[in-house]
């Protein structure tokens, strides 16, 4: 039982981390309270369940999709709640059960990474259009290093033998602001 609580937590994690994701990729939305009146769902439920402290019932999840078509959710509707495919055996229950966990914490960590991607693009829509002293400052307190080493870390993640190159010649420590 202590399992299917900590998997329940985690699926509750993992669904706030993809809800967080989807509105920050859907400015259009933009808001909690938006989403609550697009798919009927209480705000304070939404609420609860944004920061992790709830996992949505299997209907609540369906009404995002089907009425705010919140897709990254539909994954969570194919899949149990709580994963029933385990093996009963106890040793290959706990391995699977370990496995799982481990998988989800990957998924976890990347979704905030992606997050915060999309955290830092609309961060840098500031910069946009005529608001010249802002890319001045950014400048002054940005290191181009700092900059280039983030670009080329991005684009490495898109090939392994790219990243691999790059993890081997990558010994950059961040140099703060410039100079």
């Amino acid at each position: 039982m202590g399992e299917s609580v900590d998997i329940q937590k985690k699926r509750a994690s993992e669904i706030a981390l993809s809800l967080r994701d989807w509105l920050a990729r859907n400015p259009e939305v933009g808001t909690i309270k938006k989403l609550s009146v697009i798919s009927d769902i209480p705000y304070s439920t939404l609420k609860k369940i944004f920061s992790g402290q709830r996992k949505p019932s299997l209907a609540t999840v369906k009404k995002l999709v089907e009425y705010a078509g919140v897709e990254c959710l539909r994954r969570f509707i194919e899949e149990p709640m709580v994963p029933s495919h385990l093996p009963k055996d106890a040793t290959a229950h706990k391995n699977a059960a370990k496995e799982l966990s481990y998988t989800r914490e990957i998924e976890q960590n990347v979704r905030q990474i992606i997050g915060t991607f999309y955290l830092l693009k609309e961060q840098l829509e500031f910069l946009k259009g005529e608001n010249e002293q802002g890319r001045d400052f950014f400048r002054k307190l940005m290191s181009k290093r700092d900059a280039a080493y983030l670009v080329a870390l991005l684009q490495a993640l898109f090939s392994e033998d790219e990243f691999q190159r790059w993890i081997y010649f990558s010994e950059y420590k961040t140099g703060g602001t410039n100079p």
